[in-house]
């Protein structure tokens, strides 16, 4: 087995989409996405059934996560959060989304 050495200066990391991520479709002001409609019409599309109102929860479990990227040594992560989040249905920013 050959052994490989990374670069002190390697950013190590984990990386999720706004789907991924964001949970909690009816929390905060959050409108619905197509991804929701999505996981919510067809949820045998998904592996286990496991949709996005039931698979996402990082909203929730943030902190859990990032003290478990913590212990695995990640030095970074990148994350997005969904427009739905940040705008309501009429394309004025959402507050409490923003926030």
């Amino acid at each position: 087995m050959s052994t490989y050495t990374l670069p002190e200066d390697f950013f190590f990391g984990a990386a999720m989409s706004g789907p991924q991520t964001e949970g909690r479709p009816r929390c905060g002001g959050r409108q619905e996405s197509l991804w929701d409609t999505w996981s919510l019409e067809r949820p045998e599309d998904f592996h286990n059934r496991v949709t996005s109102a039931g698979g996402n929860d990082f909203m929730a479990q943030y902190q859990t996560d990032l003290a478990m990227m913590r212990e695995l040594g990640l030095s970074s992560y990148r994350t997005s959060i969904q427009w739905t989040r940040l705008l309501d249905a009429d394309g004025r920013l959402n507050p409490e989304g923003a926030a």
